[in-house]
């Protein structure tokens, strides 16, 4: 009997196997552990009996997972190869979801965004209340990350939306044009509250991992758990680990570019011709910063000290250029 068959559902077998004794709760049978995405992409935690002639599997659980693997499973001394009968390894995002999901590619030296002779800015009405997006993906990840983000954090990742969107307006329209509009900014307001969910000294002692590797992670499996697209979920995942990554060369999904500049204008105050001074009194006046600059610098501090290799240590004097922003600090 095939394993497929006596699961009684359609899948693709994606992890190998995780250990031959992994015994359940209250069981003296040792069990192997596979795992199974299906054709929505979930995956699923099959225990199986150490008998390989009795398939039948005893619980399971869906996470999310994106990877594909072939691998072999081995019940006891005998083995059985898993040959899933297809595995499709095709980018099946069209370019509406490209677009709306903020996946296309700009340059990641930012020749794309306009010099300060060239920016124009001009004051712009900000009411959070009307430019947040008020999808059900978002309300149930805001509800989620206010119970679990400090004050100040909170209010950091909402100024970060407020400039973006000031920042996209303004310098970039062509982003949201027609229908793209919508999804952008739910897939913006869903990157700027993970941005920084990793920051937490919970989180942090968590993981080895840098906290955007952790964060980016967290929000793709979250966010798929509250409903989003794969697609859209990915993009904040990637837009968070990329989101302090600046260089010259290559290239940066265009969500990636926008939490870059938002979050650097609010922690640093570059790029200052970008957004005007009256956007940020606005902003500042319904999200406090609550003395910011020195809590992020603190942060930043905290992740070095206890994980020396992580990637802040790549930016340099990162500490320092929060801790002594000009820009903001009649707001702080």
């Amino acid at each position: 009997m095939s394993l497929f068959k006596a699961c009684e559902i359609r899948a693709t077998l994606i992890q190998g196997c995780f250990g031959a004794n992994v015994a359940g709760s209250g069981s003296p049978r040792a069990r192997s552990v596979i795992m199974l995405t299906s054709a929505s992409r979930r995956r699923t935690r099959l225990e199986v009996p150490s008998d390989s002639s009795d398939l039948k599997p005893r619980s399971i659980t869906v996470y999310s997972w994106p990877k594909v693997y072939k691998p072999l499973v081995s019940c006891e001394k005998k083995h059985l190869l898993l040959k899933p009968s297809h595995i499709n390894r095709t980018n099946n995002m069209t370019k509406s979801q490209t677009e709306e999901y903020g996946w296309t590619a700009v340059p990641r030296n930012r020749s794309n965004v306009p010099s300060e002779a060239e920016a124009k800015t001009s004051p712009l009405t900000i009411d959070f209340q009307s430019i947040w997006p008020q999808s059900e993906i978002v309300k149930t990840a805001q509800d989620h990350v206010k119970k679990i983000l400090p004050k100040q954090t909170y209010n950091h990742s909402l100024r970060v939306y407020c400039f973006g969107h000031a920042i996209v307006t303004q310098h970039f329209p062509q982003w949201v044009e027609g229908s793209v509009k919508d999804a952008f900014f739910e897939t913006w307001a869903l990157t700027c509250l993970y941005h920084d969910i990793a920051t937490t000294e919970e989180h942090r002692n968590d993981t080895h991992m840098s906290f955007e590797w952790h964060g980016g992670f967290q929000a793709l499996q979250e966010l798929q758990s509250f409903g989003a697209p794969k697609a859209q979920a990915e993009s904040v995942c990637e837009s968070i680990i990329r989101h302090q990554d600046p260089g010259e060369t290559g290239t940066i999904s265009r969500m990636g570019q926008l939490v870059q500049m938002a979050t650097e204008f609010d922690n640093m105050g570059f790029q200052p011709y970008l957004v005007h001074e009256d956007v940020i009194k606005q902003v500042t006046e319904q999200h406090p910063r609550m003395k910011w600059s020195g809590c992020f610098s603190s942060t930043i501090k905290a992740e070095i000290g206890e994980k020396p290799w992580c990637h802040s240590t790549a930016l340099p004097n990162f500490a320092e250029d929060v801790a002594n922003n000009k820009v903001m600090e009649p707001y702080d």
